[in-house]
Parts: structure tokens; C-alpha cells; sequence
């Protein structure tokens, strides 16, 4: 009897796999495949959490992903995949709770501000690479650049380590995409034809 685990599980799925364990007339095989597909080192699977606010600087596809640390040098994981979110009082509340090792920041307005990663590289296979990216009704997002302050929704994982709790970006929900800024164009500046006949007129005018 074979069971494979995917991704993260939610304790009472892993109970009905237990029960099923149980159930079956090879207990030690049945468990020992099991085990064998958990994380190791440390880590154990975590729970997931959503929050809502407004996106900034993302950086969540292959087209724009992080390629270096804040030094210049090269990720050793390949790409870093991020985006920052403001989120409001209760969202906040939600990410705090969460367990989550990430502090968050305040900028200038007093606005709160929580960070969301993803490295493009990691040991299990389903743990890296770009995050889920879809529109609101569920459908793949076909862009590839989401403008600040588009209304969005993370979904992420807190999990245990032997240090810290790690954090990991799941999904990102496109709820309302605003508008790209218009980029204005260098104005050329045009002569004042008025003033260089002006200024030509005194250069040679002799007076008497």
C-alpha cells in the first residue's frame, strides 16, 4: 500500500491517512512510504494562511524575479520571487497570529507592511519556483506585472524549522489590478525664435 504526499497537508488530512494506514494489512510499508515522503532536517509540514491588502514591487514571475542580494551578489538559490503587501488592522492581526518569523515594516504613512518570499531553488521540488499567480475568479493570470496598489490576496505557509519558523509564498490572488502609470515622454524644449531675433538685435545694433 502506497500513499504520496504533496505539497502541504492540513493535520486532519493526515489523520484520515493515518486511519487508512491502520486499515491496511501492510502497516509497516504503508508507514514507512509515508514517512519517507515528509520533509526532513528540521523541517515539519506547516499551516497556511491568506491576508488581503494592497501590492507593492512585486516581483513574482520569471520575468522580473530577484536574481541578487541587497550586496549585488548572485542568489545561491537561483531567482528570489517577492511581493509586499500593505495590509490593513485585521490582516495585520492575521500575519501576526500566523507565527510567522517576518516582523514587517512601517513606511512613511504609518502604513503596515509584510513581506512574502518564495526562492526559485529548494530542496523539495514543490517548495520552489514561482508562486501560483491567478485572477480573482480562479483563471491564470496571463500578465506578467502587477502595478502597486492592486488589491491582492497572499496565500502563505508558516512552517518549523530547528530555528526559526520559516515563512513561504504560495499563491497570489488578483482581486482588482490598477492601472499601469503613464510614463511621460522628455519634453524637447523648442527655441524662442521672439528672443534669439531679440537678443541678435542688441548683440549688433552700434550705438551712437
Amino acid at each position: 500500500m502506497v500513499f504520496s504526499i504533496h505539497k502541504s497537508l492540513p493535520s486532519d488530512s493526515i489523520g484520515s491517512i493515518f486511519k487508512r494506514i491502520q486499515g491496511s494489512s501492510d502497516h509497516r510499508f504503508a508507514i514507512l512510504t509515508f514517512q519517507s515522503t515528509l520533509p526532513t532536517r528540521g523541517a515539519t509540514i506547516g499551516k497556511k494562511y491568506s491576508v488581503k491588502g494592497k501590492a507593492l514591487w512585486s516581483k513574482v514571475f520569471d520575468s522580473n524575479k530577484e536574481l541578487k542580494d541587497w550586496q549585488g551578489n548572485p542568489h545561491e538559490f537561483g531567482g528570489l520571487f517577492k511581493i509586499d503587501v500593505i495590509l490593513d488592522k485585521d490582516n495585520k492581526s492575521i500575519y501576526k497570529s500566523s507565527g510567522t518569523s517576518g516582523k514587517g515594516k512601517f513606511d512613511d504613512d504609518g502604513n503596515f507592511i509584510a513581506t512574502f518570499k518564495r526562492k526559485e531553488k529548494e530542496r523539495f521540488e514543490w517548495a520552489g519556483g514561482p508562486p501560483e499567480v491567478v485572477n480573482a475568479d480562479g483563471s491564470r493570470f496571463e500578465g506578467s506585472l502587477i502595478p502597486n496598489n492592486s488589491d491582492v490576496e497572499v496565500e502563505f505557509t508558516v512552517y518549523t524549522t530547528s530555528m526559526s519558523p520559516g515563512t513561504r509564498l504560495e499563491k497570489v490572488i488578483i482581486h482588482t489590478l490598477a492601472e499601469m502609470p503613464v510614463r511621460e515622454e522628455p519634453k524637447e524644449e523648442v527655441p524662442d525664435i521672439a528672443k534669439a531675433v531679440t537678443a541678435s538685435k542688441i548683440d549688433t545694433d552700434i550705438p551712437f
